[in-house]
């Protein structure tokens, strides 16, 4: 699956985490389903996003549900006790599932920034050499349109041939689409035409 889709994906999921967190340093009763409910979500993500670490959500959810079995005796009639067992378990599978995935998000990120500086050098030969069409008014179709410029020009050509073996058509055109904003910050983009 895509990797921009990893990053922008997981990362919504994580951007919600912190409620829960503070849920839990409120005490809030609904802290534990809440949490199962995040776990529940991240798992249909990763499974859509085809990662097998979603599996472990599933674990992290089962580790809650099974504190009310593991109470024995006098613990099993606290509801007090169970109720925070099961609090600290959920607190705990939410820093799991957390780690799980940053991990990911964090692997991906990695990965596509080292295409992109690749990226950027050969853009800025590309650009010196004026090989590059002037901007377009619809920004997917200008970045279309540079990467079969790339494609051609001959001292890029192999650069694109290694980001094709090696990333998805979204993704190249994600990394071409940050080094060309990352270029028309710096002023050194083509203007539009």
């Amino acid at each position: 699956m895509f990797l921009f889709l990893r990053i922008e994906r997981l990362g919504e999921h994580l951007g919600s985490l912190k409620v829960l967190i503070d849920n839990y340093q409120r005490n809030d009763p609904k802290f534990i389903a809440a949490a199962l409910a995040w776990l529940t979500a991240a798992e249909k993500v990763m499974s859509e996003l085809r990662l097998p670490e979603g599996s472990e959500m599933s674990s992290l959810r089962s580790r809650i549900l099974r504190v009310p079995d593991a109470a024995t005796g006098d613990e099993a009639r606290a509801r007090s006790a169970v109720r925070r067992a099961q609090n600290v378990a959920a607190n705990e599978s939410l820093e799991r599932a957390e780690v799980v995935l940053r991990q990911i998000v964090v692997d991906a990120e990695q990965r596509l920034e080292r295409f992109e500086e690749k990226l950027a050098e050969g853009m800025t030969d590309a650009i010196v050499a004026g090989a590059i069409p002037p901007r377009q008014a619809v920004w997917m179709d200008w970045l279309r349109q540079v990467w079969q410029c790339l494609v051609q020009f001959q001292e890029t050509r192999a650069l694109t041939t290694y980001l094709a073996a090696s990333l998805s058509g979204p993704d190249r055109l994600f990394i071409l689409d940050r080094v060309l904003a990352r270029l028309s910050d710096k002023g050194n983009a083509p203007p539009p035409a």
